[in-house]
C-alpha cells in the first residue's frame, strides 16, 4: 500500500497504486457531479438513446442507433468506413508535411522549444528555417 495526498483536497489517502490521484470521497464527489451533468443533458435532450433515430455521419442516410458510440449507418459499417478523430486546429495536419524524426540529447529537447518559443515559433518552424538557413549558407559557400 502507497500512502499518497489528493489532487484536489489535499488529504492523504492509502492506495495499491503508486500513481497519484483523487481520495474516494474526492472521486464519489466527481461522480456525483458527472451523473448531474448527465441528467441536465437528458433532461435538455441532448442525449442519444438507443432505439432512437440519428443521421448517419459519412452517408447522411437515417439509422436506428444500436450501440451508444455509434456514429454509423449499418450500410456504411459493413463497407468498412472508419471515423477518425484529429484535431481541429492543427496546422501541420491542413498541409502536406513529410514525418522526420530527430534525436536530440537528454534535456535538449526542453532548451531547443524553449528557445523557439522566445523567438515566437514552434520548435517545427525553428527547425525547418534552421535547416533552410543552412542550407542557403552551404550553396552560398559552394558558389565561391
Amino acid at each position: 500500500m502507497y500512502t499518497l495526498t489528493c489532487k484536489n483536497c489535499g488529504k492523504e489517502y492509502e492506495s495499491n497504486s503508486n500513481r497519484p490521484g483523487t481520495c474516494s470521497e474526492c472521486r464519489m464527489e466527481k461522480q456525483k457531479q458527472r451523473n448531474r451533468e448527465y441528467l441536465e443533458r437528458r433532461n435538455s435532450g441532448q442525449t442519444r438513446s438507443i432505439g432512437a433515430a440519428d443521421i448517419c455521419a459519412n452517408c447522411g442516410n437515417p439509422f436506428i442507433i444500436r450501440t451508444g458510440s455509434q456514429k454509423l449507418c449499418e450500410e456504411c459499417i459493413q463497407k468498412g468506413v472508419r471515423i477518425t478523430r484529429t484535431k481541429a486546429n492543427n496546422k501541420y495536419k491542413t498541409k502536406t508535411y513529410d514525418e522526420l524524426h530527430i534525436f536530440v540529447s537528454k534535456g535538449e529537447k526542453d532548451k531547443l522549444k524553449e528557445f523557439a518559443y522566445l523567438h515566437g515559433k514552434s520548435l517545427n518552424e525553428f527547425v525547418n528555417e534552421a535547416i533552410a538557413v543552412y542550407k542557403k549558407q552551404i550553396d552560398e559557400e559552394q558558389l565561391f
